[in-house]
């Protein structure tokens, strides 16, 4: 019995050990700032339009973010094109 918790012991904080010099790796550029306007999106769609519109990337989730800024605001669909290149690249994704 001892030696079975002894065991898991090890192995506790094998596992702790290995873990620990992981370090959370955080996305920069434009990745970082949709990833914002994307947390906007929720509560205030308007800013995150305003967002959107201000610094325009030529990236596949952008174009995905757009279009719901684009329907929560009641705004036409303007990025039609763009958006059907972006669903083609997620479904091969």
């Amino acid at each position: 019995m001892k030696a079975t918790r002894g065991f898991i012991g090890l192995v506790l904080m094998a596992a702790f050990l290995m873990g620990c010099g992981k370090v959370a790796v955080e996305p920069e550029g434009e990745l970082r700032e949709l990833q914002v306007v994307d947390s906007v999106m929720q509560h205030r769609p308007d800013s995150a339009l305003a967002m959107l519109v201000e610094t325009p990337v030529d990236d596949p989730y952008y174009q995905l973010l757009l279009s719901e800024a684009l329907y929560k605001n009641d705004y036409q669909q303007t990025n039609r094109k763009d958006l059907l290149k972006a669903v083609a690249y997620f479904d091969t994704v």
